[in-house]
């Protein structure tokens, strides 16, 4: 399996993995993405105040 197959894989089980704590696991809430986007990309966001809001 190619280097690219392999990623989008692994970012679609990342998606099922956050959107599955709510009934709609066909999309992400607001709570969802933060809750990805904290875990997810925080090695790569340096700025700790982004997730203020």
């Amino acid at each position: 399996m190619s280097s690219l197959l392999e990623n989008i894989i692994a970012i679609i089980e990342l998606f099922h993995k956050y959107s599955k704590t709510d009934k709609e696991t066909d999309t992400l809430s607001k709570k969802e993405l933060k809750e990805l986007l904290e875990v997810e990309f925080r090695p790569v966001l340096k700025v700790k105040d982004i997730f203020q809001n």
